[in-house]
């Protein structure tokens, strides 16, 4: 969640599209597992969402989660990090401490040094525009 905060802050696109940050709430769910309750939740108040998530394909037994996610989205749209997490598509290997802190570290790293990910700055504008590539700039 962090990572694509930051993300979206270094590339400007809060600074295109004020409203981005307005109207996009980002929800920690604690923990893939926790995904489709929160998605239940939204689907029976009838509100439209985009999930984000890693999948995590070195773990087996991630598939059943992955598939259950997929099982509650109806309509709504999903964005998967393939094939395994954010850390492999950052390059970074985390320590089990203060992960968000260390995502958040390593995009600014990247970004200074002119080399964020092509997969990952379309990860932001799937997250904030529900697409892969930035729209127009709002005038």
């Amino acid at each position: 969640m962090v990572a694509f905060e930051r993300g979206a802050e270094l590339l400007g696109i809060f600074d295109r599209h004020p409203s981005a940050r307005r109207y996009v709430t980002l929800i920690n769910t604690q923990g893939k597992t926790n995904i489709p309750l929160v998605q239940q939740v939204l689907n029976h108040f009838n509100i439209d969402y985009t999930v984000i998530h890693d999948e995590d394909s070195k773990n087996p037994a991630e598939s059943s989660v992955n598939e259950k996610i997929k099982q509650y989205l109806g309509s709504n749209r999903r964005y998967l990090i393939s094939p395994t997490d954010i850390e492999e598509m950052l390059g970074y290997e985390p320590r089990k401490k203060d992960k968000p802190y260390q995502a958040m570290k390593r995009v600014e790293e990247l970004h200074r040094s002119g080399s964020l990910p092509p997969e990952f700055v379309q990860a932001v504008n799937w997250v904030y525009f529900g697409d892969t590539s930035e729209p127009p700039a709002s005038q």
